[in-house]
């Protein structure tokens, strides 16, 4: 920490030996009280003044480190470690410049020093200057072949660098060294994912709870092994962000299927929309009182009890649905823009540490709207909505505003105007895996070195059947990618014309009767209260509010018709009755009196129903009748 110097009496010498000896063991007060006495004495003492300055950089103060380990520097300028320090508090201010040059000038005056290579190297990669990071973590590890943390870092420039192998090659060495190191087994996780290692992958996942960035819930009850529920509770909590939630709900179900009750605890601003999601039982937001449980799991701790394999990943789409009612309100306000409406995203949340690599700026996304036929619609929230604003009318953006998902609830109308659009562009946000979990078309555009679930060299994805990834082809690029996306998108759009796919519902519009419009009608409403897959009732919601409109507009109403009306729905309820039974009837393989006397009953009441439309169609004087022949039974 300090150099003795002859110059300082013993007495000097003795309370900075103290000094050391209670700042490394974490007395920084006592500490800083006996360098301030040194300094009382010896106002330029260099050893007291850096010392001074670390104790600052060690408790989050680096302006006062700057200060300080600059006034050492004056008083001696040619010790290196001083540089290095100088170096270590100008980068915790991002002041990259000045802490290049005190780290350069460090290794000026001792090149062989690995701590200062090390911090270098840590410095440049902070600024994506990988090829120079990788030169400068070589040199620290050839001076000091047992330095772990330069192994593990080397592994990860070399990632970025798009060397897997040899990345691979370099964690191994770091855990040869330090074996329990969690984050060098998180590394290596990440990778062998990413290789669709799956086994090893998942086992070495598993480091992360050992490691500063996750907490451990500290239950009482036990972790579940993947065993038999039948009479238990299971509470299944997510953790990660809310992509990663949306991810890995689809193994929810698989845990259902264990037996027992599932609780699940999920971040509040997906609630709402897991309501409907297959294997929960009870749906708990982050921060409310747990149930009672008897065993708990990480969610992403699943696919290692399940044994997914690459060729084993559950991948039926969709899991998550849209509200139905909603789907329907968002295809009336997007009607007037025609044309192939493609959803946008561009900015994650700037919180997560890698968002300066999987985000790009709106300008990259804003020639695809020059594709003749394509209207972009912006998905984005929050972070990123400012750069709206630099896009003029020619760029064809709907701005849908800052009311998306405020009235209905987080995604809630982001999932309904998914659900009619034609494709959705992102960044790797929540949106990719929202758009991936309702079976939504989807591209991605992904950074060269992409999280772990994209794999590596490949434009689909196991995960999510709908998704197409456009890869980076060097780090920090994007100009390739969107080159690509937008000839991509241009065959997508003269394979399937916009306009032609939106009018199909004017073109197959045929002339028919009241009575069958009405019976249309009865039968979309008793769907409507019997689906229960939200995916279906957002097809009859959208089928029944057309019909509604017609029949307001054409049909004039009486009491008469009314009645008529009712009668007509209670004989198609009759028919789904019927018809449930005869299905019962005909699984258990029973074919006696009672299935006959069901399959009678279906002509039966399909000529009752004939009879109503027709008594509805001369009530109303419809110009178009139907007309209905068969054997006469009676």
């Amino acid at each position: 920490m300090f150099e003795n110097s002859d110059e300082y009496d013993s007495e000097i010498g003795q309370v900075l030996k103290l000094a050391v000896q209670l700042h490394e063991s974490g007395d920084f007060q006592a500490a800083e009280q006996m360098y301030q006495r040194v300094l009382q004495q010896q106002p330029q003492n260099a050893d007291a003044l850096q010392l001074l300055g670390l104790i600052a950089l060690q408790q989050n103060q680096p302006i006062s480190a700057i200060r300080l380990i600059s006034r050492a520097i004056d008083a001696r300028p040619d010790v290196p470690f001083f540089h290095r320090h100088l170096g270590d508090a100008y980068a915790a201010v991002h002041n990259f410049k000045n802490a290049s040059d005190s780290y350069r000038r460090a290794l000026q005056i001792d090149p062989d020093s690995a701590e200062t290579h090390f911090s270098l190297a840590k410095l440049l990669a902070e600024q994506t200057h990988f090829d120079e990071a990788e030169t400068h973590y070589r040199a620290a590890i050839e001076l000091r072949p047992d330095f772990a943390e330069a192994n593990n870092n080397l592994g990860v420039v070399l990632k970025h660098l798009g060397q897997f192998d040899a990345s691979v090659a370099c964690y191994e060495r770091a855990l040869a060294i330090n074996a329990d190191d969690a984050a060098t087994h998180l590394h290596l996780a990440s990778i062998r994912l990413a290789q669709g290692e799956f086994e090893i992958g998942w086992r070495e996942y598993e480091w992360r709870w050992k490691t500063h960035d996750f907490n451990p819930r500290g239950f009482a009850q036990p972790l579940w092994n993947g065993s038999d529920l039948f009479g238990m509770t299971i509470l299944v909590h997510a953790e990660q962000g809310l992509g990663d939630t949306l991810h890995f709900a689809r193994y929810l179900k698989f845990v259902k299927e264990r037996g027992g009750t599932v609780v699940f605890e999920c971040q509040k601003p997906l609630v709402r929309l897991f309501n409907d999601v297959a294997g929960i039982d009870w749906l708990v937001p982050q921060g409310d009182a747990l149930r009672p449980f008897d065993v708990h799991v990480p969610l992403l701790s699943l696919p290692r009890i399940f044994n997914t394999t690459l060729s084993t990943v559950p991948a039926d789409v969709p899991y998550i649905t849209a509200d139905p009612t909603l789907i329907a309100q968002w295809d009336k306000q997007l009607e007037q823009h025609a044309g192939f409406r493609v959803g946008i995203c561009w900015q994650g949340s700037p919180e997560w540490a890698r968002d300066r690599f999987r985000s790009f700026p709106l300008s990259f996304l804003l020639p695809l709207a020059a594709i003749p036929g394509v209207t972009l619609v912006s998905l984005q929230k929050g972070h990123g909505v400012d750069q709206l604003d630099t896009a003029n009318e020619t760029d064809r953006i709907v701005n849908l505003g800052a009311h998306l998902d405020e009235q209905s609830g987080p995604f809630m109308d982001t999932a309904a105007v998914m659900m009619n659009l034609d494709l959705v562009i992102t960044c790797d946000s929540a949106i990719v895996h929202l758009a991936g979990a309702l079976g939504v078309s989807v591209w991605l555009a992904a950074e060269s070195s992409a999280d772990w679930r994209w794999l590596r060299d490949r434009d689909d994805n196991p995960w999510y059947p709908t998704l197409r990834i456009f890869r980076q082809q060097t780090f920090g690029d994007w100009s390739n990618v969107f080159h690509n996306m937008k000839r991509a998108l241009r065959d997508m759009v003269d394979q399937k014309p916009a306009d032609q796919h939106r009018s199909n519902e004017a073109t197959l519009l045929i002339p028919v009767s009241v009575g069958e419009l009405l019976d249309k009608i009865s039968i979309l409403e008793i769907k409507r209260q019997r689906i229960q897959d939200r995916s279906k009732l957002a097809n009859v919601e959208r089928e029944l509010n057309l019909l509604e409109e017609i029949r307001t507009k054409e049909v004039a109403e009486s009491l008469p018709l009314s009645r008529l009306t009712d009668k007509l729905r209670n004989a198609n309820e009759q028919l789904w009755e019927i018809e449930d039974q005869i299905r019962l009837r005909e699984a258990a393989k029973d074919f006696g009196e009672e299935f006959i006397e069901l399959a009678r009953s279906v002509y039966r009441t399909n000529d009752k129903r004939a009879s109503l439309k027709r008594q509805i169609n001369e009530l109303l004087g419809s110009t178009v009748v139907e007309e209905k022949s068969y054997a006469d039974y009676e």
